[in-house]
């Protein structure tokens, strides 16, 4: 079970700045540069939720092997993976660890139309209400 990342030291471990998620040039620039291949395939060991990422990259299960020797993913799907840590942490954190977030981000929530959290993760709306969502329970406004 893992605990929410907190330092930037784990961030690097995954191979995304440390800072990615607290400034903003930073992110957009990581987002431009593309995140590495080796870094997603950290990222799915870390949090899981292959099919997930294979839905909102765009890819198939088939072809999804293959981005991991990629040098650079493309922006859009550089985007989506920053989305899915930035998610999947504030998740833990609110939540207290990894087990108590994935029953959450599988959960059908009412404030999401009755949807489970990762069935919005292929949109960058759906991961916006997820993330607002989580910004509402962490604030106390519904669980």
């Amino acid at each position: 079970m893992h605990q929410p990342i907190r330092t930037g030291k784990e961030m690097g471990q995954l191979g995304i700045p440390k800072d990615v998620f607290n400034d903003h040039l930073t992110y957009i620039r990581t987002v431009r540069a593309g995140v590495s291949g080796a870094s997603l395939k950290k990222i799915i060991q870390r949090f899981g939720h292959r099919e997930a990422f294979i839905d909102a990259l765009g890819t198939t299960s088939s072809n999804f092997s293959r981005l991991y020797a990629r040098k650079s993913l493309e922006k859009n799907q550089s985007e989506s993976i920053l989305e899915f840590v930035r998610i999947f942490n504030k998740a833990e954190e609110v939540f207290g660890d990894q087990e108590h977030a994935e029953l959450w981000l599988g959960s059908n929530i009412t404030a999401l139309g009755g949807e489970t959290p990762m069935a919005l993760f292929d949109t960058f709306e759906g991961r916006k209400l997820v993330m607002d969502a989580l910004q509402k329970v962490a604030f106390g406004e519904f669980s």
